[in-house]
């Protein structure tokens, strides 16, 4: 029933056009996680990291900062080559999103992935909340440095604003 349970959640995350279902949903995967680790396969431990990673693009910031928070919480029980490969893939998300001009028709779009990119790469810090450890410091000092002027509205909840 694992299984079931997981591709419910997941269909109700992905599927909802009510931002409220995404944000009240997304919890749950990190209970059921918890609960259920050992009985989730490998499969579905990447298919729900990868369920999260797209809600970190959501257009709604509440639901962004939400799978933030579950994906930290997820993360901290992951097997440590998960957390290289996000880390790698919000570092590469970061470094390629460019905000064009307020005018441009695509500037909601690029803010959004600023901030999932933001978003992750704070998920993966605040993973490791009594340790630090080796890709931290330069991921701090290299990558999320290069955003600290980033206009408001890319950091605007981010997790890491109160640790500036």
């Amino acid at each position: 029933m694992v299984n079931q349970v997981l591709d419910a959640i997941f269909e109700a995350i992905q599927t909802s056009p009510s931002w409220r279902v995404r944000l009240k949903a997304l919890p749950l995967v990190q209970v059921f996680y918890f609960r259920q680790v050992p009985l989730i396969s490998e499969i579905k431990i990447v298919e729900m990291l990868e369920v999260l990673c797209k809600c970190l693009d959501d257009e709604v910031v509440e639901v962004r900062e939400m799978a933030a928070t579950t994906l930290s919480g997820i993360l901290r029980l992951s097997p440590r080559r998960s957390v290289l490969t996000l880390k790698d893939r919000f570092v590469r998300l970061a470094k390629n999103s460019h905000i064009p001009n307020r005018q441009d028709p695509g500037y909601g779009k690029a803010i959004r992935q600023r901030h999932a990119a933001i978003l992750g790469i704070c998920a993966l810090v605040d993973s490791y909340p009594y340790t630090v450890e080796k890709w931290m410091p330069e991921l701090l000092t290299n990558i999320l440095a290069e955003h600290t002027y980033d206009p408001v509205r890319v950091l605007i909840g981010s997790p890491f604003k109160s640790r500036r």
